[in-house]
């Protein structure tokens, strides 16, 4: 399919395949496979070779401007770089009495969109698909390609269910020779709005990686909920129960500041493997199956949710209702025990003084009692002249603590 150029879409006339089997006498042109802005797509045969091919063909009035004639040259020689498993091989390109073509790897299959159409698309599905496109998007920044319009559109899977991106014509070399090539129009926006990252719609000059991995982040919540992330959108697990975890992922690849995203396709592919790892259900049993029994931690449940965040939840508050009556126990026995132990040291500290008191009572009764013997031993007897009297202090009971003024 072509890339999606504004402004220049039915631009001139179409080729006309009888047309078209006169300029290219080496192809059988079986049927049409797509069209978009740049030109048409037809179904080939090679008879030398055997070979079915897809044979690209840019609109013979867009091959008349210069600028359209380099970007696409450009398209050919970045996918012919481009050698992986989950990405539309590019055989050959050129020029030929006006016509501008690529030939490509033909894909026996169906796109993205006409699966999600079908309705036969589940978040298992979704799990699947993406990694391959991580893959290929890992490797194609790897080269420097990048491809600016990945939407379902562009995302292949063949007879055996092999993902293959296609389309990179819109893509752009970020270091050519040593200098930045920039493969854009003028005045024109590449890409699809709706899959589009903030700053590729913004600055469609500063545009790396990273608005690739916003695409795929948009074109996985569109798989996993079958609806865009327009506006305030709910996470994935909230619409279709799908495993919570994966929200982390969609909604970090769809981050408004590239620099808050997975800084790489890898990166992506690596979370999304953990998670759908972590969360798939056991392989099924060979022998005759065995009744139906409560799902152990990690299986999935009938709405795709974990039973193992339910379970890890009631266990939790199991832990902190025991912890909290253990702390309260042994705060009151820690209280208890420091209020006996001060009342036991009052008690201690008041029969001192008790009998501090009895002993002080004890010498003064002895020291009345002897002066009493020395006045009968002196002249005069009882009508002499007598000592001053020994003071004798205040005995009288006080409560502890207390500060007696003389």
């Amino acid at each position: 399919m072509g890339p999606t150029v504004a402004g220049v879409a039915g631009v001139g006339a179409e080729p006309v395949e009888g047309e078209l089997a006169g300029v290219f006498p080496q192809f059988q042109i079986l049927e049409l496979i797509g069209s978009g802005g740049m030109g048409r797509v037809y179904k080939v045969m090679q008879p030398g070779l055997g070979r079915v091919a897809a044979l690209k063909v840019l609109m013979p009035e867009l091959a008349k401007d210069p600028s359209f004639v380099e970007r696409f040259t450009r398209e050919g020689q970045a996918l012919a770089r481009l050698q992986h498993p989950n990405i539309v091989s590019v055989f050959d390109i050129g020029e030929t009495r006006g016509y501008c073509w690529l030939l490509m790897e033909y894909v026996d299959g169906v796109n993205l969109r006409q699966v999600m159409q079908s309705g036969s698309l589940s978040p298992k599905d979704a799990l699947q698909i993406i990694p391959g496109v991580c893959a290929a998007l890992e490797y194609a920044h790897g080269q420097g390609v990048l491809h600016r319009d990945i939407k379902p559109e562009n995302i292949l899977l063949d007879g055996s269910g092999r993902v293959k991106i296609a389309d990179f014509g819109v893509a752009k070399l970020s270091e050519v020779e040593g200098r930045r090539v920039t493969l854009t129009v003028s005045g024109s926006s590449l890409g699809t709005p709706a899959y589009m990252a903030p700053e590729q719609i913004e600055r469609p000059q500063d545009v790396d990686h990273r608005a690739d991995i916003y695409s795929l982040g948009v074109v996985f919540y569109e798989m996993l909920t079958g609806e865009l992330p327009l506006g305030r959108f709910p996470a994935p697990s909230e619409t279709k129960g799908v495993d919570p975890r994966f929200d982390n992922v969609v909604f970090r690849t769809l981050e408004k500041q590239r620099e808050r995203r997975y800084q790489t396709a890898g990166e992506m592919k690596t979370q999304v493997e953990q998670v759908r790892g972590a969360e798939g259900p056991p392989p099924m049993p060979s022998g005759p199956v065995p009744p139906r029994r409560a799902a152990a931690a990690g299986e999935v449940s009938g709405g795709g949710r974990v039973k193992e965040e339910r379970v890890s939840q009631k266990a939790v508050w199991g832990m902190v209702c025991t912890v909290t009556g253990l702390l309260v126990l042994l705060g009151g026995m820690f209280v208890t025990r420091r209020v006996s132990f001060d009342e036991s040291r009052s008690r201690m500290m008041q029969r001192g003084v008790a009998e501090q008191q009895r002993a002080m009572m004890d010498a003064a009764q002895a020291a009345m009692e002897q002066q009493r013997e020395m006045m009968r031993g002196m002249p005069g007897g009882a009508g002499g002249v007598l000592p001053p009297p020994v003071p004798v202090p205040d005995l009288r009971p006080g409560v502890f603590g207390e500060t007696k003024n003389n």
